[in-house]
């Protein structure tokens, strides 16, 4: 869920332009350290995944904070279902996008490159609306669970508005989402217009 978030923004550095998406990525996308993150994450959610469907197997948990409103039974419904499609949609992402770089045969520029070409193809435009729609909705469902275990949401009538914040903030990472791929796949914003002006680029592209 944070990786999530962090991810979707450093990847809106690409409406600074290709240069401007580049710095970004050679700031926080490089060196040993991204690196072992990246795997790091990588190796959570094929574990998250992985044990999302063994659980499948088992009774389902109930949840501390359902209290039978509309909006608990909603989060309720789509809890599972989201989280286990938004790892296989990362993994998925990471094997056709990431993967390449990671094993050195890509430099950060090909990765650009391929984004712009490969996002509004179909299996890629199939795979960005359900990783985007299973991510917002398992931020919307996840979040309260998870503030919950953490000791930071206690209260019963803090219950329903951290939901209506949650689902509130799972709606904006869907449009921010939708926003950047609409981009990547047609050079034009899905939301609202938009429009990239490449600054003039003063250092050199390749790696």
């Amino acid at each position: 869920m944070v990786h999530g978030a962090l991810h979707l923004a450093e990847q809106w550095s690409a409406f600074r332009g290709r240069f401007g998406w580049l710095v970004q990525m050679r700031t926080t996308g490089s060196g040993p350290v991204a690196g072992l993150l990246e795997l790091v994450v990588v190796v959570g959610y094929a574990a998250w995944l992985i044990l999302g469907l063994r659980s499948l197997r088992g009774p389902r948990t109930e949840d501390p904070l359902f209290d039978g409103s509309r909006l608990a039974r909603a989060h309720a419904a789509v809890a599972r279902p989201a989280a286990l499609v938004t790892a296989a949609a990362a993994l998925l992402h990471a094997a056709l996008l990431w993967l390449p770089r990671w094993l050195g045969h890509a430099s950060h520029l090909e990765s650009y490159e391929l984004l712009r070409s490969a996002t509004g193809t179909l299996p890629h435009l199939v795979l960005a609306a359900l990783g985007l729609s299973a991510f917002s909705l398992h931020v919307a469902a996840g979040l309260p669970g998870a503030l919950f275990t953490v000791g930071a949401l206690r209260s019963a009538e803090a219950r329903q508005p951290a939901r209506l914040v949650s689902s509130g903030l799972g709606v904006s990472l869907f449009l921010l989402g939708v926003q950047l791929a609409g981009w990547h796949a047609t050079g034009a914003g899905t939301v609202w217009p938009v429009r990239v002006v490449e600054p003039r680029e003063s250092a050199p592209l390749e790696e």
